[in-house]
């Protein structure tokens, strides 16, 4: 059986929740096949807290 080629991720911008200041900030966000994920080691630039727990809010796609 053969396996499938892995693909690099697509990395935009999207809208974050930080955890820590409670405001939404911008974010690189890294698109696999299946789900998106906040790039590690982003930092917000408020409160310079880990973005790697805060919630995607919003990504800039066309319809």
């Amino acid at each position: 059986m053969s396996r499938p080629k892995a693909v690099a991720p697509i990395i935009e911008i999207g809208k974050v929740h930080c955890p820590m200041c409670t405001h939404t900030v911008e974010a690189e966000i890294e698109h696999y096949a299946r789900h998106s994920v906040i790039r590690a080691g982003q930092k917000c630039p408020r409160c310079s807290a880990s973005l790697a727990v805060g919630v995607i809010l919003h990504i800039r796609q066309a319809a």
